[in-house]
């Protein structure tokens, strides 16, 4: 990495190879005594010249090439200091040019950290969203099914007991009439029996017997066949009753899931809808309280806008904010007593439009400006304007109940820390 002056090199045999020498001889099949050793056409590129073996000279380990260590303003311990532990390869160097693209390289990544942390916040909330939700809507059904089922199995309980109060009832309506026939059946067989029982006593009794069995097996002929029958038919009314409600439990079923899947696809739809419109809005503040031009032409005012645009932003140091475009949000009133319309300021930059969010507190403090009453924000979309606006109701009622020092910090209401507190935490 490094090579100098004569004394050095007069020990170059004796010193070990660099991780950079060793990169620049990949492959060579010289003596590996020469591996150390720069070649005379290596120049430097800050001066253009080359670095000999007799100056001191360092190889950046970012780019690549050789730097004199006059042009690079590095000191004689510093360059004694890489000598010494130029094969370790913990310890670098890196020319100026390669310092300043480190850094810058080291701050972007930070941010783009930053970003995905805020990004896995957001998607955080939206998916304990969804689920809150969801399980909201799974116990709803829930106990919208539950409450079907109950009125179905009293409705079927009804229904049975109907049916056995209807076969009671059917059973001693067919033992009476059978019992009523029989009876006066009996009674006729016996009076024409008892006008011939003078002529022959034993046929009328064998036959008195023959018309008691044919009629005992008639009456339980016609009672059991008819309350089967009526059995036979109870028992298909029920199992009709029965697959009714299996059916319709199955259709709420499928129901219930159908609207779990629409509800979510829907939600999902709104929130993609929503990331999109957080997206196009990403380089955009609004600004209110700024003072509106009276001028009639259409020019000349967009002309005054843009010079308040300016004096504003130099007065809370942003003169290195590029504004893209800039808008007056409503239609024009001719009054003179209505407040300045809002004006929303496309940034050419996030990080040009954070710096500028940063800053703007300190507009309270231009008074003498007459900017102490203008405020900016970050432009946003109608639904976190919603939150916003609810998060601010809150935060009234909760100061009208006494609460003091609260604050809104990343869509939360937090109690915002005094000096006081602040030194005795420390």
């Amino acid at each position: 990495m490094a090579t100098g002056s004569s004394d050095i090199s007069a020990r170059i045999k004796d010193v070990k190879p660099t991780k950079n020498d060793k990169k620049r001889s990949h492959g060579d099949k010289g003596d590996k005594n020469t591996l150390s050793i720069r070649d005379d056409d290596d120049t430097c590129v800050d001066c253009g010249k080359a670095v000999n073996n007799n100056q001191q000279g360092l190889k950046c380990d970012g780019c690549g090439f050789w730097h004199h260590t006059v042009c690079e303003a590095v000191s004689d311990e510093t360059y004694a200091f890489l000598c010494q532990h130029d094969d370790e390869a913990t310890i670098v160097w890196y020319c100026k040019k390669c310092a300043i693209t480190c850094k810058s390289l080291m701050a972007m990544m930070l941010s783009v950290q930053d970003k995905l942390q805020q990004l896995d916040d957001s998607m955080y909330g939206i998916a304990s969203t969804i689920n809150t939700k969801m399980d909201d809507l799974y116990a709803e059904m829930c106990s919208r099914l539950d409450t079907k089922a109950n009125h179905d199995v009293v409705a079927v309980e009804e229904v049975q007991k109907k049916v056995d109060d209807n076969m009671v009832t059917l059973t001693d309506s067919i033992v009476r009439t059978v019992s009523s026939k029989v009876d006066n059946l009996s009674t006729a067989v016996c009076s024409r029996l008892e006008a011939k029982v003078s002529c022959n006593v034993v046929a009328v009794e064998e036959m008195q017997k023959k018309v008691d069995a044919k009629m005992d097996d008639l009456a339980d002929f016609v009672k059991n066949r008819e309350k089967i029958d009526e059995w036979k038919k109870m028992e298909v009314k029920v199992d009709t009753i029965i697959d009714t409600v299996k059916d319709q439990a199955k259709i709420d079923t499928h129901f219930v899931h159908d609207c779990v899947e629409d509800a979510i696809m829907v939600k999902f739809a709104k929130d993609q809808e929503e990331l999109e419109e957080v997206k196009r809005r990403r380089l955009n503040v609004i600004v209110h309280g700024l003072k509106e031009p009276a001028e009639e032409d259409d020019g000349a005012r967009k002309s005054r806008d843009e010079d308040e645009i300016i004096s504003m932003l130099h007065e809370i140091n942003c003169d290195d904010v590029s504004v893209t475009s800039s808008t007056r949000l409503g239609r024009k009133n001719d009054s003179t007593a209505t407040k300045p319309r809002p004006m929303k300021l496309v940034i050419a930059s996030e990080e040009q439009k954070e710096k500028v969010l940063r800053l703007a507190k300190n507009l309270k403090r231009k008074k003498e400006k007459g900017l102490d009453n203008v405020f900016i924000h970050q432009d946003l979309t109608p639904l976190q304007r919603e939150k916003r606006r609810k998060l601010i109701q809150e935060l009234r009622e909760r100061q009208e109940q006494g609460e003091r020092n609260l604050i809104i910090v990343r869509g939360k209401i937090v109690t915002k820390r005094t000096w006081l507190e602040t030194a005795t935490s420390d």
